[in-house]
């Protein structure tokens, strides 16, 4: 067989392979050695890596930088932090910065950053970076999920697990007493965790957890579920805080597996387990002689949102609310006719739109309404607020305009619920 159709025959299994699915992640080094990809078959994409290192070698002689390839109805985006090189193939040119960089969070969260770059150029690159990045798969599949799932990844904020006042100061006082009354002077950060959600945190004086190193932490916990059952320790760097340190998290779900995600951040991983873990069994004792005990933990197993029946007569589908002091952000609970994940994800895509076209106009959008065949979106952005809302496809501008000021006075009365208004309980060192 003459060798240019192998060639041929080679490109187009690649081809395949690439366009197989609408969106995948590679992942090689610097040398161009494949380390990831969403479809599995790094082996067969061996020489597609290959060419975008050459590619993005060839820009950096130049003076330049690499960042996006487009074919047709094909959009690459491509992204360098020494020693790797991580590129999205996608059928959808929205939001594929944000992206590369939560990737490379995650990846950097597994191992440090230096660490990994000392270790690579020590060996002049022959070092397979795999064996230290081992399990990631699970991770970046997380963080593509949250890419089509979690309408809030791309906002910038938390999402709050919604829960009355009294409720979520009595968790936060609980927490920061048994931490400080145990005399542990090595906690960050401590946080409870339900359904993606946060639910407290209490941290030391002076530091801030980042939402995105929040969903670093989220998605720790949801792709091991073994964690369920058992108490652990991982090691764990958080890129936005820290990006040259390890924490060491110590992660236990409450009420035998049943309840919420505790994780508790130290900043030692020597004799503090045992701490740690009667700090949790301290934490838990203190949940029965609570006068709203039973309540608070039907709050926190089946938590409820905002209902849309009371805020419009029916042509409200979804909403999406963002307090910008606090970046935190509130939606509204599936309902009709948006209900399994598969139906929200058309009402997330129009989110995600919007935000990669505001973030393209430099914030300079303030008022948008687009009607389309399945809903129409309306977006209103202040300094202190953002609102978007999924209606009918058949709802006015006018309609639009006032539901949205009548659902705004009716979020506004509901901050302390929806959002965590108190201050974070402060914690010792």
């Amino acid at each position: 067989m003459p060798p240019d159709f192998d060639e041929h025959d080679e490109e187009d299994d690649q081809q395949k392979l690439l366009t197989a699915l609408d969106y995948q992640i590679l992942v090689l080094s610097e040398c161009g050695k494949p380390i990831y990809s969403s479809c599995r078959h790094e082996d067969e994409l061996a020489s597609f890596f290959a060419f975008i290192q050459v590619l993005v070698k060839r820009y950096e002689s130049w003076g330049d930088d690499l960042m996006s390839i487009q074919s047709h109805d094909v959009y690459i985006q491509i992204a360098v932090r020494s020693p790797l090189i991580v590129c999205i193939v996608s059928k959808h040119p929205f939001n594929l910065g944000i992206q590369l960089d939560t990737v490379f969070n995650e990846i950097f969260s597994v191992v440090v950053r230096k660490k990994l770059k000392d270790r690579y150029e020590s060996t002049a690159g022959n070092f397979d970076l795999r064996r230290w990045l081992e399990g990631i798969e699970k991770r970046i599949e997380a963080c593509v999920r949250g890419f089509n799932e979690d309408p809030v990844v791309f906002s910038s904020g938390y999402r709050i697990l919604p829960l009355d006042a009294h409720d979520r100061e009595f968790i936060v006082n609980s927490m920061a007493t048994s931490i400080n009354e145990a005399g542990l002077t090595n906690v960050a950060f401590a946080i409870l965790v339900a359904h993606r959600q946060l639910v407290a945190i209490v941290r030391m004086k002076h530091l801030d957890l980042s939402a995105s190193d929040f969903n670093t932490i989220v998605n720790l916990i949801e792709t091991h579920n073994s964690l369920r059952h058992i108490e652990t320790f991982v090691p764990i760097c958080l890129p936005n805080f820290n990006s040259s340190q390890y924490f060491h998290a110590y992660i236990s779900y409450l009420w035998e597996g049943a309840g919420p995600c505790l994780i508790m951040l130290s900043s030692t991983a020597d004799g503090v387990f045992k701490q740690l873990s009667e700090v949790r069994a301290s934490i838990e004792s203190k949940f029965p002689s609570y006068k709203r005990n039973m309540e608070l933990k039907s709050s926190l197993t089946q938590p409820t949102s905002f209902s849309l029946k009371q805020l419009s007569n029916g042509e409200l589908w979804h909403f999406m609310y963002k307090n910008v002091q606090l970046m935190q952000v509130c939606c509204s609970s599936p309902e009709l006719p948006f209900i399994n994940i598969k139906e929200l994800e058309i009402v997330y895509q129009g989110y995600f739109k919007f935000a990669d076209m505001y973030s393209r106009v430099n914030g300079k959008v303030k008022i948008f309404f687009q009607q389309l065949d399945t809903y129409a979106l309306f977006s209103w952005i202040t300094d202190s607020f953002e609102l978007h809302c999924v209606f009918s496809p058949f709802v006015t501008k006018k309609v639009a305009w006032a539901t949205s000021e009548k659902m705004l006075r009716a979020l506004r009365r509901a901050e302390k619920c929806v959002f965590f208004t108190l201050q974070p309980g402060l914690l010792n060192g």
